[in-house]
């Protein structure tokens, strides 16, 4: 149980949810699957006044593409194992999906773009990312922005969608 109060926000455009965070400073957090920060804020090792929801977004697609294969930051760790048509290095995330721990819980609720976003060196996906060559799209007060994995540092140009595509 979370011993304090919070301020759940479950916006529909992500211009609310950066204007949401923007506002709450240090004090905000997103959850999409919730896996690493609930536990977090449960044990009272990460104190958020404002949790901002991605579920509301529509960010749970994925797209397989002649040339790429678009993976929305609310897609679970279930919906890549149960994929088809994925091919070339896009077949290693799927791998990296059915070897996922913590049972039917973190494999139907955790998220690709929720670990990468954590990027913990102790996580699998965030080096898999960089493995296969993809790019992330991050949503902030200025706009959309691509984020090669494995770069510390943003691209500002637009990309072609605020989705993430691995």
């Amino acid at each position: 149980m979370i011993r304090y109060d919070i301020r759940y926000h479950r916006p529909t455009t992500a211009e609310e949810a950066s204007a949401v965070l923007l506002g709450a400073g240090a004090e905000g957090v997103v959850i999409g699957g919730g896996t690493v920060v609930v536990p977090q804020m449960v044990r009272n090792e990460r104190r958020a006044r404002d949790v901002v929801d991605l579920r509301g977004l529509g960010i749970d697609k994925l797209t397989v593409h002649t040339d790429h294969v678009e993976i929305g930051a609310m897609v679970t760790y279930g919906t890549v194992l149960r994929a088809e048509r994925l091919a070339g290095s896009s077949v290693l995330l799927q791998q990296l999906a059915g070897v996922v721990t913590g049972g039917c819980q973190i494999l139907n609720l955790g998220t690709l773009g929720g670990s990468a976003a954590y990027a913990s060196p102790c996580l699998d996906v965030p080096g898999a990312l960089v493995a296969v060559g993809a790019s992330m799209c991050a949503h902030g007060p200025d706009g959309p922005r691509e984020i090669p994995a494995g770069s510390s540092s943003s691209t500002r140009r637009r990309p072609r969608s605020v989705r993430p595509s691995y």
